[in-house]
């Protein structure tokens, strides 16, 4: 018997395991299939393998769900796995793999970690026509940052628009900056949203130490949509010829 299934099976009904726990659930099987079919599993977007200091952790991606969640879910980038609460990275996933239609990102940081990381979903999502609209810093500011933009483009095509929230530092050269931008928020579909402290970084979703909150609560994401839209009035369009 097909060991996807049944691996499927085990943490759709226990929930993340520790890659070593999983292995111990088919004694007698082969290290070398099981590593086959969690890597097959990953490539089909069904699970995700969170390397951690504690060891790789499994999660199950994309469940079904019978009804639509209502409420707050607190979510942290922690140096390992805690069984209490999803981690930030596979939240994140989760959310990307549910959108349907459009996808708002708020991050001031974005490296391509993240967009090679996740490119077999964003792909996906490209796929599916699914609209990207992105608030960031200066794309300019790092070559990381304008090649993880050039690398959303590439992806989405058509489907993106990026702008970018810049600093006001005003007219004298020593003038601190202010109002830049450091929120982080991603909202799927106008139905459910993250807002935290991780940027779309590999230091953010697995190594510092982050909050935040998956809110499944309507009048908090539209009241979330009515902070971007006044904020959009201080945002530059960021033109994608920049990176033809």
């Amino acid at each position: 018997m097909s060991l996807l299934p049944e691996i499927l099976s085990i943490l759709r009904e226990r929930g993340p395991l520790k890659h070593d726990d999983l292995t111990n659930e088919f004694k007698g099987r082969s290290e070398l299939a099981i590593y086959g079919a969690l890597r097959l599993l990953e490539k089909e977007g069904k699970i995700s393998l969170e390397k951690t200091t504690g060891g790789t952790t499994i999660h199950v991606l994309g469940q079904e769900r019978t009804s639509e969640p209502q409420g707050v879910e607190l979510i942290a980038t922690l140096p390992s796995n805690s069984k209490e609460r999803r981690s930030t990275s596979c939240a994140m996933l989760n959310l990307l793999r549910d959108a349907k239609s459009e996808i708002v990102l708020l991050a001031p940081f974005i490296d391509t970690f993240f967009t090679s990381k996740y490119r077999h979903t964003l792909k996906m999502l490209a796929k599916r026509q699914v609209q990207l609209t992105v608030y960031t810093r200066k794309v300019a500011e790092t070559p990381e940052q304008q090649k993880s933009v050039k690398e959303l483009i590439e992806i989405f095509g058509n489907n993106i628009v990026i702008y970018e929230l810049l600093s006001q530092r005003g007219n004298h050269p020593n003038k601190r900056q202010t109002f830049a931008l450091h929120a982080k928020c991603m909202i799927i579909d106008r139905r459910r949203a993250y807002v935290g402290s991780a940027n779309m970084t590999r230091l953010s979703l697995f190594k510092n130490f982050e909050l935040g909150v998956i809110i499944s609560q309507p009048e908090s994401i539209r009241e979330l949509e009515t902070v971007i839209r006044q904020w959009r009035e201080f945002a530059k369009p960021y033109s994608l010829d920049h990176q033809k």
